[in-house]
C-alpha cells in the first residue's frame, strides 16, 4: 500500500484549502409563517413500504458481507478505499485537485 501518493494528494488537498481566503456573504431569508401539510395515509403508507424496502436492501448486503468475511473471501481494496475517502473530501469541499 502507497502512502506517500495518497499523503501529496492530500498535501496539495490543504494547501489549495489553505490558499482559498474567498470571503463567504451570508444570505437573509424571510422568515415564514408554519405551514401545515397533511399527508394522506396511502403516501404514508408508500413512503414507510419505501423505508422498509430500503432496509431490507442493506440488510441483505451487510449479510452478503458478514458471510464472504467468516469465509474468508471477502477482498479489500485499498486504493479504492483511498480514493473513495479523498473523492469524498473533495465532493465536501466544492472541488476536485488535479493528481
Amino acid at each position: 500500500m502507497k502512502i506517500n501518493n495518497n499523503y501529496n494528494n492530500y498535501n496539495k488537498y490543504i494547501k489549495a484549502s489553505q490558499q482559498r481566503d474567498i470571503p463567504r456573504e451570508e444570505t437573509k431569508t424571510n422568515k415564514e409563517k408554519n405551514i401545515n401539510v397533511q399527508i394522506s395515509n396511502s403516501t404514508r403508507k408508500l413512503v414507510d413500504s419505501m423505508k422498509e424496502v430500503k432496509e431490507k436492501g442493506i440488510s441483505e448486503r451487510v449479510e452478503n458481507i458478514r458471510k464472504a468475511i467468516l469465509k474468508g473471501k471477502y477482498e479489500i481494496d485499498d486504493k479504492t478505499i483511498a480514493k473513495k475517502i479523498m473523492d469524498n473530501i473533495y465532493i465536501q469541499e466544492g472541488e476536485r485537485i488535479d493528481e
